[in-house]
């Protein structure tokens, strides 16, 4: 049989286009940060414009407001939580920064590995069945408030015994830029003995 060079060609070019039909995951993680990081900007963009023109902004001096500042988003800080939920769900008394106590849902306490750590923290649930994270780990006091950030994680992250927390949200306490304001302090669980380089920063 005779060597026929177009058959070559066709030969090449079925194997190229089958080549980049293939699913790269590289990419597709890739896209799906870009979308994750996307929504994280304009939400923070709205924060911005909310605390710059809101009556009830704790900012004081909203004419020399400029934004506030984050670590980059990164997608590593996303990390999924296993949830050890109470048997009995009750109301116990959290401290705040002006030395009270509140009363906060106790809802459980959730575990996972990062960067090698065992991390334990207390989870708290709000009334209308969302949840609140307060956490100290160690970017503060230098890079981050000193009293510790939060994170609000809605219900929906909530899935079986597993429980998604994006670090990226992490947001400061009004304290942190109002002092009138009192604020939930961190359980001393939830002081992470590491750094997170996510969310708020100075």
């Amino acid at each position: 049989m005779k060597f026929k060079p177009w058959f070559l060609i066709i030969f090449f070019l079925l194997a190229f286009i089958i080549y980049v039909s293939i699913p790269d995951n590289s990419k597709v993680e890739k896209i799906k940060s870009n979308d994750d990081s996307t929504a994280i900007v304009n939400a923070r963009a709205q924060k911005d414009e909310a605390f710059r023109t809101l009556d009830d902004s704790p900012i004081l001096d909203k004419s020399n407001f400029r934004g506030l500042n984050y670590f980059p988003f990164d997608s590593k800080w996303k990390i999924i939580f296993l949830v050890n939920k109470n048997q009995e769900i009750k109301e116990v008394d959290v401290k705040m920064t002006d030395g009270s106590n509140e009363k906060m849902v106790f809802f459980a306490i959730i575990n996972a590995e990062i960067n090698g750590l065992k991390v334990s923290l207390d989870l708290f649930q709000h009334s209308n069945g969302n949840f609140f994270l307060a956490f100290k780990d160690q970017t503060a006091p230098k890079e981050t408030y000193g009293g510790g950030r939060y994170i609000d994680i809605l219900a929906d992250q909530l899935n079986g015994n597993k429980i998604s927390v994006d670090f990226n949200q992490a947001y400061f306490p009004y304290c942190a830029y109002n002092e009138t304001y009192a604020c939930p302090v961190p359980p001393k669980r939830n002081v992470i003995a590491l750094r997170i380089p996510a969310g708020e920063k100075d």
